[in-house]
């Protein structure tokens, strides 16, 4: 290592960081915008790669799994980006939400094309400072072009909800026996069984974050959410099925 990058990593290593350390689900850790600003005031050229296996998807994986993306343009957010883009040619389209992930698929090849950018929630609230705006002070619009199931999508146990409520309304017999994972543990024992052939399951949903995305690192609190406001938000929603909000697309 030269000596310029060692005393750039002495420089990072004597930072005191003690304040800006937040604790979840018995971790200690600093969320990464803060992190990466600090990292980039001491080393301002430095870059970061989203690691892909050779057909370009995001790989991870131990000695028992191996996972990769093998449909990302299946995902919510690729394919409504999709639906913008050949919709409205000229749109720009940016992913706003509390998961760092989306940051790494909207670098796939399937997906780039539909992306444009994706900000967390800490990110825009650094936006909306860094330009003096007070958000609670300005008139709260209505959001309510959004089914009971597209509102509790990103808490646990809501994206089955979705793909049991979408097969009923589509007329399609399948039974379905869902293995909800609540954390990345829970997610990487369901595909060990699914490896070994003992799960008892034949879908799977994988929430990386305790909660679902409502406990994503990009969030603005990082405290335990309620479940049960979650639903109470889906309730108040204007269409009641996922049909209806899709009817307002056409």
């Amino acid at each position: 290592m030269c000596k310029d990058i060692r005393e750039k990593f002495a420089e990072l290593y004597s930072l005191d960081v003690n304040k800006y350390v937040e604790k979840k689900q018995g971790l200690s850790y600093l969320t990464w915008s803060y992190a990466w600003a600090e990292f980039k005031k001491i080393y301002p050229d430095a870059t970061y790669e989203v690691k892909k296996d050779e057909q370009g998807r995001c790989y991870f994986g131990d000695e028992n799994i191996d996972y990769s993306d093998k449909d990302s343009l299946g995902l919510p957010m690729a394919v409504l980006a999709k639906y913008i883009k050949e919709t409205t040619p000229n749109a720009k389209v940016i992913f706003i939400g509390p998961c760092t992930a989306k940051k790494a698929e909207a670098q796939l090849e399937s997906v780039k094309p539909y992306v444009d950018t994706v900000l967390t929630f800490e990110e825009l609230q650094a936006l909306f400072d860094s330009r003096d705006l007070d958000i609670a002070s300005l008139e709260e619009g209505v959001l309510d072009n959004a089914s009971y199931f597209g509102r509790i999508f990103a808490r646990s146990g809501g994206l089955t909800d979705a793909a049991a409520q979408a097969m009923k309304e589509q007329n399609i017999d399948f039974e379905i026996k869902p293995v909800v994972c609540d954390g990345i543990e829970a997610c990487r024992m369901a595909l060990l069984k699914l490896n070994k052939g003992v799960l008892d399951g034949n879908f799977i949903e994988g929430m990386a974050c305790i909660g679902g995305c409502i406990g994503g690192a990009g969030c603005l609190t990082h405290g335990e959410k309620n479940k049960a406001e979650g639903d109470k938000y889906g309730r108040e929603a204007l269409e009641k099925n996922i049909s209806d909000a899709i009817s307002l697309l056409k």
